[in-house]
């Protein structure tokens, strides 16, 4: 859903990034269409059921995952399951010609596997489901604490809350007549408009969708407000507000630029006490490109100025090319490092192998991993990586390669997304739905498989949680970067 309007509000203040993911991912499905008749092996190819009717294109869907998805045995997925449960309302919709529930149920259909790579890519043409489901604010926007709390962590000046008495720090009770817990719990996560993964990226997703509705709609909301006993009521209407509650909640509120871009991909800045700060957005074209020589040029250039320690941020990273990747990590390396193998389908065979791609396409090396190669200068201060659970695909091998160095620290207020796989050229459904799906994923140094999203955990840990105390919440809220604060206390080690 990354190139398409629909979800555009859900992720306003994450366009930059969304934006070359989708480059990312186009770019992935042509070079994994390649072949390489050395190796024998073959990339399956797209799929196209765009001329067939809902059920019949929902039927052989079912069957070609059921048959090729590279998590369904480590993940318990049971397809025949699945699709007894949706099957129905794809048919329904079909005899009624209802798009609106083909399309939903399809996305839920998808979402049920919490993997960040099975999910809807686009449709062009956005008819506006997801877009009109959460186009309404009510100038509020919350955020769950470690302790259960859910608080008002922004509320509007002159918005509808701020006139309704809701107060910064309220803490909210109840919504839509619900306890507040329980209508978290009750949300419908296909109005995110992608695939949620860990139980932190729900929690996410939640805050941000509990304060959006269709324009008009109204919600009940009982309160209370900082130092007072007595619990309020209100009744709030949903109005056109352009997203702006997203903006305040986690991780959203973190997409805004924080360093002087060096170009598209790229930020870096010089913080307080010449701490070095480079941030990453965007992952993909040649080895030798802007983004690697960008990058390095940001690490050399905080090394000959002596730097006491770096912070890397991939929180807004989603996904790349494996080669660009470890080309940009390179520079905190001193020996040559493995960095991931690829586990994938071979089209040919039937059959799992592991094999990489080569800066041309070609697939070539089976059984080899890819690797870090040193960089001709080496950053060894002290370095800490956040993560996000935008974190997602080849950044967190980025963040799990560098988190075994000894030097290294992995901080934020969650883990990373938890989508290790591999996806290629796609499907493509009734009414232009573009569907990406694993057809591999990565494997650690002992040829494990990376924490792929199971049970709803997974991802990258952080070695420094940052706590969401009621503190962190408002200042979540106001703008102020708590995990960036962090990271620099970190290094000053206090």
């Amino acid at each position: 859903m990354m190139s398409r309007d629909i979800g555009a509000v859900n992720r306003k203040a994450r366009r930059a990034a969304a934006a070359g993911a989708v480059t990312v991912l186009v770019i992935a499905c042509v070079l994994l269409s390649a072949s390489c008749s050395s190796t024998g092996y073959r990339c399956p190819g797209h799929l196209d059921l765009e001329d067939k009717s809902y059920s019949d294109a929902f039927r052989e869907l079912n069957s070609y995952l059921k048959k090729k998805y590279a998590f369904t045995r480590m993940k318990g997925i049971d397809w025949d399951a699945l699709y007894s449960q949706y099957g129905p309302a794809i048919a329904q919709a079909e005899a009624s010609g209802d798009e609106q529930t083909y399309f939903l149920t399809l996305m839920r259909y998808l979402n049920s596997a919490h993997d960040g790579h099975l999910s809807t890519a686009e449709q062009l043409g956005d008819p506006g489901y997801i877009t009109e489901h959460i186009a309404g604010g009510f100038g509020l926007a919350t955020q769950q604490l470690d302790d259960g709390r859910v608080i008002a962590n922004w509320v509007e000046p002159g918005g509808p809350s701020e006139a309704a008495g809701i107060g910064l720090g309220a803490e909210i009770l109840s919504w839509d007549g619900r306890p507040i817990q329980e209508a978290l719990d009750e949300l419908d996560l296909v109005y995110n408009g992608w695939a949620v993964t860990t139980n932190d990226d729900i929690r996410c997703t939640r805050q941000r969708l509990l304060t959006r509705a269709p324009v008009g709609e109204a919600k009940r909301v009982s309160f209370r407000n900082p130092g007072a006993t007595a619990v309020g009521d209100a009744t709030l209407t949903a109005r056109d507000d352009e997203g702006a509650s997203i903006a305040r909640t986690y991780p959203h509120c973190i997409t805004g630029r924080i360093g002087e871009p060096v170009n598209f991909a790229i930020e870096q800045k010089m913080l307080e006490d010449g701490i070095g700060y480079l941030r990453v957005r965007v992952i993909f074209g040649k080895v030798d490109g802007p983004i690697v020589d960008g990058a390095r040029e940001v690490v050399e250039d905080f090394t000959r100025k002596g730097t006491p320690g770096m912070i890397l941020d991939l929180r807004t990273l989603e996904g790349g090319s494996p080669l660009t990747a470890a080309e940009i990590i390179s520079p905190f390396f001193k020996e040559k490092t493995l960095f991931h193998y690829d586990y994938l389908l071979n089209e040919a065979t039937g059959e799992m192998c592991i094999i990489k791609q080569n800066a041309k396409g070609d697939w070539v090396d089976p059984g080899e991993p890819y690797y870090i190669e040193p960089a001709p200068v080496t950053y060894s201060g002290k370095v800490v990586v956040l993560v996000s659970p935008m974190t997602g695909s080849v950044a967190e091998c980025m963040a799990y390669s560098l988190s075994k160095l000894p030097n290294v620290q992995v901080l934020g207020f969650y883990g990373s997304k938890g989508a290790f796989g591999t996806v290629g050229p796609g499907i493509t459904m009734p009414g232009d739905v573009r569907i990406t799906w694993p057809f591999g994923y990565g494997l650690d140094e002992n040829k494990k498989p990376l924490p792929e999203c199971v049970d709803r955990e997974g991802g990258i840990r952080p070695d420094v949680r940052v706590p969401l105390t009621y503190e962190n919440a408002i200042a979540i809220g106001e703008g102020r970067d708590i995990e960036l604060e962090k990271a620099i206390d970190a290094i000053r080690g206090i």
